[in-house]
Formats: C-alpha cells, structure tokens, sequence
C-alpha cells in the first residue's frame, strides 16, 4: 500500500510540474503575442513633407475637418521635433501650415479656438522677438503673420472693441514698418471700418474706405 500511494504521490507530483510547465509555457507565448501585437501596432510617424502633400490635397478638396485635424498633428509634431535639424520644418513652410490652421478653424466656426490659436502664437513670437532686439515692439510680419484671423474671429463673436484695438494697432504699426502685406491690410482695414459702424462711429469708419 505504501508502495502504491508512493506512485500515486510521483505521479501527481509530475502531473503538477507538467501543468506548471505548460501554463508557464503558454504564459510566455501569449506575452510574446502581446508583444508582437503592440509592436506591429505601433505606427511609425509620418515626415512631415508626406503629411504637407496630403494636407495640400485636403484644402483643394475643402476637408476643413481633415485640414485642422492634420495641421494640428503636423503643428505638434514640429514642436516635439524642434531640436531635430533633419526633421524641423522650415519657418516659411510653419507658418503656411498655421495658416491653413487659422483658417480652417474660421471655416468651422470654432471662432474662440481660433483667437486662443492666433493670439498664443503672436504673444510668444512677440516675446522672442523682443529678446533678440530685432524690434523692440515685436512688429513684424513673423509676429503678426496671423492677425487679419484672429481680427475676423473676434469680429464674429461681437467682440468689437477688442477688435476694433487690435486693428487700430496693426493700422498704426503698419505707418512705421510694414507688420502685414497689402492684402492683409485691405483685410484688417475693412474688418476696422465694420467694427466702427457697429460701435455707431460712423464718421471714422467711412474713413477707413477713403
């Protein structure tokens, strides 16, 4: 009997060590398959020259949607790459897809988002521009290269006093140094006059148009 319970015991024993085996086994191979899962998941991220064709193609299809969604990853992505002189995007090339940016978030009607948008950018860019002493006001059309959204912005939401500011600012400006193009300031111009008219300054908004 002791002989019996003796194997009994054995081959319990190496029962156990083969369950034990062959859960540890398919333990192993089920984290290898999570691995191998996560890994192949994992999409590598786009250069910046691919996404700016697919972007360009968005806005000739008018996809403000897609446009904002994407510009606003291209955007990001510039900033984590900033320290990468392979990948940092050039600054003419940034600016043109803030634009896109500003424009599609107009297209959209996201009018506050794209004020905090406009106005974060020309509040750091005057800082820098102010530490480099290349103007002590930060006028510049780097600076201000998004002002006439951010203008049209605040004058859908009513805002017209704050509106009306920012545009006497840039016109004011504008007489020392040139801060926006001559199309931009046509812009501005004629959001100002609206702004005067809905304030009932009448007489300094037909000015604007002479």
């Amino acid at each position: 009997r002791d002989r019996k319970e003796r194997k009994r015991s054995e081959g319990e024993c190496a029962s156990a060590t083969h369950f034990n085996s062959r859960e540890q086994k398919k333990g192993y191979q089920n984290n290898h398959i999570t691995v191998k899962m996560s890994s192949s998941t994992t999409k590598p991220k786009k250069h910046w020259k691919d996404q700016l064709v697919t972007l360009n193609n968005h806005v000739h299809s008018r996809r403000y949607h897609k446009c904002q969604s994407l510009s606003s990853d291209v955007l990001k992505d510039a900033k984590d790459d900033d320290d990468d002189d392979e990948n940092k995007i050039p600054p003419h090339i940034q600016r043109m897809i803030e634009s896109i940016h500003a424009k599609s978030l107009l297209q959209l009607g996201k009018f506050e988002e794209c004020i905090d948008f406009c106005k974060s950018l020309r509040v750091s860019r005057q800082k820098d521009a102010q530490k480099q002493k290349d103007d002590v006001e930060g006028g510049s059309t780097v600076v201000f290269h998004l002002v006439e959204e951010e203008v049209y912005a605040l004058y859908r939401l009513g805002r017209y006093e704050t509106c009306r500011d920012l545009c006497r600012r840039i016109v004011d400006k504008q007489q020392q140094n040139a801060v926006v193009t001559k199309e931009e300031l046509t812009g501005l111009q004629h959001v100002y006059a609206q702004c005067l008219y809905r304030l009932h300054d009448e007489t300094n908004g037909l000015q604007m148009y002479q």
